[in-house]
């Protein structure tokens, strides 16, 4: 008999980076599709940290088969992470304490972490199997919205990720062309790993219309779910808006997530000021940030999904659209192009023009939902693409950790 491969899942999460969160959220219910027998390849264990949000992992404990809640970044801890012990980690122990005799265990343990984002982490100079995350390139393409610090920071961080990293997953091919261009002596591994959404069932039993009523939202509106970071480009929307009112059309884009972005801390303002400038306060509604459950209930409601941002590594807010059968108008970008969700219009993501006409043309044809037949047959493709979401990276794990397990192909 095989014995099983013991991955371990690193959980980054913040409320000022919710992509951390949702990925391995997502990871871990995909994993939940595998097959019987596969799924008994290996031992699944999560790692969170004594600050980590319980509300970003709770629904997924009943997943995994370890929960280790441990403080692995402590500086104290570092030097004794490095001793090795002969102890075996007894399997299916629901939660470990945080103490350096347990991140020695789990360094023992562990057969593959999985990701690893920054340089601050654990792996670099121990001798478990890992695997390094690059979500993209953004401060390669778009550097005008990085501060000098923060480029140097992410230079830095991605060389020495191209350095020492054995295996290195990316989320798209974009990504991984990238990643070539800009690292091309690197020798890693590499691997293009796509991500979907995979939805809890409470999602579609949810009333979105009493949602939407509770943020006092007309029945008509457009959602947008992005941070309000500068690349994620909420100023064409509010200047559509403005070209609209000009044509007597006044359509109501709704959007979700934190009115910040650490690296323009004046960018929230400057967009309040254009929407107090173009009187758009009943028409460009900004909730902050809400549940996942309310955002979803929202996006269910909407008429379509607006994604207007400049860069992506691989939009979650598409594989959102996606899973709910929903319209989505999505910036025309290469990686978006990839992802190619159905029901989806294009637009220049620096044309407001553009923007505006493409609301305009669609604005008679789409009707609030949920459109429940559209959501079921969306939800049958998507347990698929969710199995084989796990399939690729469970084929990831054995080879970056160089086990043979019989696992379905890449697809």
């Amino acid at each position: 008999m095989v014995k099983p491969i013991n991955i371990g899942l690193l959980m980054h999460a913040s409320t000022s980076w919710m992509g951390g969160a949702v990925y391995i959220q997502n990871l871990v219910k995909a994993i939940s599709f595998l097959s019987t027998d596969e799924r008994a390849k290996i031992n699944l264990h999560l790692i969170t940290t004594p600050t980590t949000n319980p509300n970003f992992y709770k629904n997924l404990l009943p997943l995994v088969d370890v929960h280790h809640n441990i403080d692995f970044i402590n500086e104290k801890f570092i030097n004794k992470i490095k001793n090795r012990v002969s102890k075996i980690l007894p399997p299916f122990h629901k939660c470990l304490t945080p103490s350096s005799a347990a991140i020695e265990l789990l360094i023992q343990s562990i057969d593959f972490f999985y990701p690893v984002v920054r340089n601050r982490e654990f792996l670099w100079d121990v001798s478990s199997n890992w695997a390094a995350w690059i979500p993209d390139f953004q401060h390669k393409h778009l550097p005008h919205f990085f501060q000098e610090s923060e480029l140097r920071y992410r230079d830095a961080l991605f060389n020495r990720i191209a350095n020492h990293a054995a295996n290195i997953v990316l989320s798209s091919q974009v990504a991984l062309k990238d990643f070539q261009k800009f690292y091309p002596l690197a020798t890693a591994q590499a691997f293009v790993l796509n991500f979907h959404t995979v939805p809890e069932q409470s999602w579609f039993e949810g009333n979105p219309k009493t949602v939407q009523k509770n943020y006092y939202l007309p029945d008509f509106f457009f959602l947008v779910s992005n941070q309000f970071w500068k690349h994620k480009n909420h100023q064409i929307l509010i200047e559509s808006l403005h070209i609209l009112q000009e044509y007597s059309l006044f359509p109501v884009i709704v959007c979700t997530g934190e009115l910040n972005d650490k690296r323009s801390p004046s960018h929230g303002k400057n967009l309040l000021q254009l929407i107090d400038q173009f009187k758009l306060h009943q028409q460009f509604i900004i909730l902050g940030l809400i549940s996942r459950f309310d955002q979803i209930q929202l996006m269910r409601r909407s008429l379509a999904v607006i994604q207007p941002s400049l860069f992506e590594g691989w939009s979650t807010v598409v594989e959102d659209a996606r899973t709910l059968s929903k319209s989505i108008l999505l910036s025309d970008t290469l990686v978006h192009r990839e992802q190619n969700p159905p029901c989806t219009t294009y637009f220049s993501p620096h044309s407001p023009e553009d923007l505006a006409q493409t609301i305009a043309t669609l604005l008679p044809t789409l009707s609030p939902g949920p459109d429940l037949l559209a959501e079921t047959q969306a939800l049958k493709q998507n347990q698929q693409l969710s199995q084989t979401y796990a399939q690729n990276f469970l084929n990831i794990s054995c080879k970056a950790s160089n086990k043979s397990l019989t696992v379905s192909k890449l697809k």
